[in-house]
């Protein structure tokens, strides 16, 4: 049977992040074939091309075969309220795996102080040039054990802005007990993503060893070898 990778990538990101964890996946696995979402590409992964949680269109399922979807960052968060909404689609033959992904705020409190920082970070966005927005993006205590892009991917400021403000993290809903109970779910993350270990300390979880949260540029390799491994177990 047909084995199938459906990739989203996260913001500011592109597909091609996920080149080199395919080319390790392909060697693992080397039936395999990926197909990789574009979030700018508005009118494919968007119902009427408007951003928004609710507007996301997942990769078409193709049948009769086994797919599994990665999502990375903001990927695994649009991925992770598509499958709430559509968990029939999660059958003995599909999985959804985040990669690094966020599962939300649980109180009313964490959702205020990280909409004080959204509008923080939009204000900053509105006025610096690219560059320097890509300086103050990378500072963030959340890359810190995580390697530097070797390139910017190719955002507008403007599409910086809509998505950041389309998505935000204040504004979305809380999906732990989605995620902790659904058997076609899994989250793996990096070893040294302590921000996002923290969020999944009661929940069964996968670490990239030496990994930080970029685990797709961080540990390619051995990112593959868990997806893998959670494969031969849950559908081959």
């Amino acid at each position: 049977m047909d084995l199938n990778f459906h990739c989203v990538h996260g913001y500011w990101g592109e597909p091609e992040d996920f080149e080199k964890l395919a080319e390790e996946l392909r060697l693992l696995l080397p039936e395999s074939k990926f197909f990789f979402q574009n979030l700018l590409d508005k009118n494919k992964c968007f119902h009427r091309g408007e951003l928004g949680f609710s507007n996301y269109i997942a990769p078409e399922k193709i049948a009769s075969s086994i797919n599994v979807y990665l999502g990375y960052s903001l990927g695994g968060r649009l991925l992770t309220q598509y499958f709430y909404k559509h968990q029939e689609e999660l059958d003995d033959k599909t999985l959804f795996i985040g990669l690094s992904s966020g599962c939300g705020l649980s109180l009313e409190s964490y959702k205020e102080e990280r909409k004080k920082w959204e509008d923080q970070v939009l204000d900053r966005i509105h006025s610096s040039s690219i560059d320097e927005f890509a300086s103050y993006w990378s500072s963030l205590s959340l890359f810190n054990e995580s390697i530097e892009r070797e390139s910017l991917p190719t955002w507008e400021q403007k599409e910086l802005y809509q998505y950041f403000d389309s998505f935000r993290l204040s504004e979305w809903g809380y999906f732990l007990n989605f995620i902790a109970e659904n058997q076609r779910v899994k989250i793996i993350l990096g070893e040294k993503d302590t921000k996002y270990r923290a969020f999944y300390k009661d929940v069964e979880h996968e670490l990239v060893e030496s990994a930080g949260h970029r685990l797709l540029l961080d540990a390619p390799q051995a990112l593959a070898k868990s997806i893998n491994a959670i494969i031969q177990k849950e559908v081959l």
